[in-house]
């Protein structure tokens, strides 16, 4: 049985992940169900879930920073929000996983298939990283290393996600394709950002998630789409994407039914792109 800390500020709890075995805890949608099945075991299990330094919204300097105990549900209904990144945490399991659920957890839990993955990638995120000893940044892009793995060390704890102000600008759009809707884990998802200027796309950034051990950019395929239209099929991007995904077969789709559900998350990212605010903000629940 893991012992329990509820620190009072970040500093207590910096230290608290001194402990051997270790570990933080927030919403624990994901964390309970491995301790429960045996798969992690902690010895210390410390609450950072009411942590003041780690909540809310808020812009500084030339980021947007996002607390890493923010709840999903504040990000998908929050106006600052960037549309794909907004989406991505609407579609992020149940109602009520959302309201427990923090956006820290989805990005340190490291499945491939992430909803919320591959729009911080494409908004350029980059994700700050606390310990005793100091601090440092790491690009989101560089984050992961394998399916939960990431470069963050037992001692060090995700405290914010800064994403560069440039980007709130972009035109985005996020999609996610599996059995069915509601308290779905994605087969294939996949998040754009770009400028778009009649129908020519600029500053593109393109990610898939569940079809490569990690999330990833398809930067082939990225430069590419600069130079094609939206008016016609970019025939040569969706062969180039085909070319930099390595998916797999699981219980969730085969690596070949995966490669096939590329074509219509590309298609519906492209669609999505100019209107997707628009209608994304009359959804509901």
């Amino acid at each position: 049985m893991a012992s329990y800390i509820k620190p009072k500020n970040l500093g207590e709890a910096l230290r608290a992940l001194e402990e051997p075995g270790a570990s933080p805890i927030a919403g624990g949608t994901d964390l309970i169900l491995l301790m429960r099945d045996g798969i992690f075991q902690p010895r210390v299990l410390v609450d950072i879930s009411q942590l003041e330094e780690l909540q809310g919204i808020r812009e500084n300097g030339e980021f947007l920073e996002i607390g890493a105990a923010t709840k999903l549900k504040e990000i998908a209904e929050s106006e600052s929000i960037p549309y794909c990144l907004k989406k991505g945490a609407k579609l992020v399991g149940s109602s009520q996983i959302r309201n427990l659920g923090t956006i820290g957890g989805n990005i340190c839990n490291a499945s491939p298939s992430g909803d919320t993955l591959p729009p911080l990638i494409v908004l350029e995120g980059q994700l700050v990283l606390e310990s005793s000893s100091g601090k440092r940044e790491v690009p989101v892009e560089s984050f992961f290393t394998g399916p939960k793995k990431t470069v963050r060390n037992a001692k060090e704890l995700l405290t914010k996600i800064r994403i560069p102000k440039k980007n709130l600008a972009k035109n985005t759009a996020f999609a996610k394709i599996g059995g069915r809707n509601g308290m779905i884990i994605a087969q294939v998802n996949g998040a754009i950002s770009c400028f778009l200027n009649n129908s020519r796309l600029s500053e593109v950034r393109l990610a898939f998630g569940s079809v490569a051990p990690i999330p990833i950019r398809t930067k082939k395929a990225e430069n590419l789409l600069e130079e094609e239209s939206l008016s016609e099929f970019p025939a040569r991007v969706l062969s180039a994407i085909q070319e930099e995904i390595r998916p797999i077969s699981d219980q969730r789709g085969s690596a070949e039914y995966r490669r096939a559900l590329i074509k219509a998350i590309f298609f519906e990212l492209l669609s999505e792109l100019g209107t997707a605010q628009g209608r994304f903000s009359n959804e509901k629940d």
